[in-house]
């Protein structure tokens, strides 16, 4: 029974995380859209969405804690095969089905593009994302790396190592967020940020079977990381700290939200439900979303509001579908395909 409730409450999280990157995207682009001019119910709304508090932030964040708290003991039931292959096969084939989206609906990219993007690794090389929302993904990349590393060297079970690595993020943000200010470059401060929290969630989910990391230490050292990251990296030269500021408080909410979830979640909602979905919605909101906005605008000229709301429930009907019938047909296929070797051997 504990099972079933702690992954209620991990879905209700995704699905929670995934709207909120949905209407933080949204949002803006319908202003920019209807070239509003906005008045004083427009500005509270935007004050909610993307001002002191940025809610896409919240959502990513969400998704990065809970990223290390389902694969804090991923090896314990799996190789390393067997857990790329796994990664392969949940993370390729929407991933490709929205690039291919995006270029029938948003428009044209080269073929180099086209071809780095479809391995995932194009930041890694140099090469924009065909989809902005994609920036995330070789963040996770860099987790899965990481702890594959840990666990050849024998050291992904080692309290001290974990430990080490997450300072040593910690450590990476502020010098990275040290070095943009200094010099005017474009670190990734992100990385450090988010696989920071990423390892905040594995040290919670092994904290639930032995009480062995000191969650709140972990957590005052992030805070503290978050802040002196945030506010060099951010706030153009300390002078506009309301950026700065959006990223340290909507981290800080992210951590809140899934204490709160974990704890008072006990029952099955319709977020819990788009939780199952939420890699689809992520990953799709930007190019159907986008597309739907537009022309519902152009043929109909709506209510920008009414606008909005429609595109949500096209995105997440056009996720249900692609859950349904490519996310989970690969993955019939490929169980199916497995046994049949299993039977042959």
């Amino acid at each position: 029974m504990e099972n079933k409730k702690r992954y209620e409450w991990v879905d209700f999280l995704k699905g929670f995380g995934a709207i909120l990157v949905v209407i933080a995207h949204f949002w803006p682009y319908a202003i920019n859209l209807y070239n509003k001019s906005i008045n004083s119910f427009d500005s509270i709304f935007s004050k909610i969405v993307l001002g002191y508090v940025d809610i896409g932030k919240i959502g990513v964040g969400l998704f990065f804690i809970i990223s290390g708290y389902l694969t804090a003991n991923v090896f314990k039931k799996k190789t390393i095969l067997q857990f790329i292959k796994d990664r392969i096969r949940r993370l390729y084939p929407v991933y490709w089905l929205s690039i291919l989206l995006s270029l029938l609906l948003i428009g044209p990219s080269t073929i180099k593009v086209i071809l780095i993007n479809l391995t995932m690794f194009q930041q890694f090389v140099g090469v924009p994302n065909i989809i902005g929302a994609f920036w995330t993904l070789q963040i996770d990349i860099i987790f899965y790396s990481i702890i594959i590393m840990l666990f050849l060297i024998r050291k992904f079970n080692d309290k001290k190592v974990i430990n080490g690595t997450f300072l040593s993020l910690n450590i990476m943000a502020i010098i990275m967020s040290i070095g943009k200010y200094c010099l005017n470059k474009n670190f990734p401060v992100a990385i450090g940020l988010l696989l920071s929290l990423t390892f905040i969630g594995l040290m919670i989910k092994r904290n639930e079977e032995k009480k062995e990391y000191n969650i709140f230490i972990a957590i005052l050292c992030f805070i503290v990381t978050c802040i002196v990251s945030s506010l060099f990296a951010y706030s153009d030269k300390m002078v506009n700290l309301n950026i700065s500021l959006r990223y340290i408080i909507s981290y800080m909410i992210a951590l809140l939200i899934f204490f709160m979830s974990k704890k008072f979640i006990k029952k099955k909602n319709f977020l819990c439900y788009l939780g199952k979905i939420s890699y689809s919605i992520y990953l799709l909101h930007a190019t159907i979303g986008y597309f739907v906005m537009q022309k519902l605008l152009q043929y109909f000229s709506i209510n920008m509001y009414l606008n909005i709301i429609i595109s949500i429930f096209v995105t997440v009907s056009f996720s249900m579908l692609c859950n349904e019938y490519v996310e989970n047909i690969w993955l019939k296929f490929y169980k199916k395909r497995e046994n049949n070797n299993e039977k042959i051997l």
